[in-house]
């Protein structure tokens, strides 16, 4: 099963994170930081595609193991799949938090802009 998963999964993904990035790159939503947050998220996403996929692939075809190849392999396979998926979630967290400070400060400037308040 891990030999086939990353053969169907890679295209797929790969296809879906583009046109992702691809609709957020537009001139629309590249003013915004929710498209540059975004766009980035798509970017990281194809990584985390890609790597998480040939973890798999190595680990069930038993070819190589990066692991004991080199002292440099083994650092930069281990940290990029523990590495990646945490910058991912922070991406989102980012975003969420953006959201939320939009919100609050759009609320806070039609509350000035009142004249019962001024």
């Amino acid at each position: 099963l891990n030999l086939i998963y990353p053969l169907i999964v890679i295209p797929f993904g790969t296809v879906g994170n583009l046109i992702t990035f691809l609709i957020y790159t537009r001139k629309f939503f590249w003013n915004t930081p929710f498209g540059f947050y975004n766009s980035c998220l798509a970017i990281v996403d194809t990584l985390i595609l890609y790597i998480g996929s040939l973890k798999f692939y190595l680990l069930a075809s038993n070819t190589i193991d990066l692991t004991t190849y080199s002292n440099f392999s083994c650092k930069f396979f281990i940290s990029s799949v523990y590495i990646l998926p945490q910058l991912s979630s922070w991406i989102l967290v980012i975003i969420s938090f953006e959201r939320f400070v939009s919100v609050k400060s759009l609320r806070i400037v039609r509350l000035i802009k009142k004249r019962t308040f001024q």
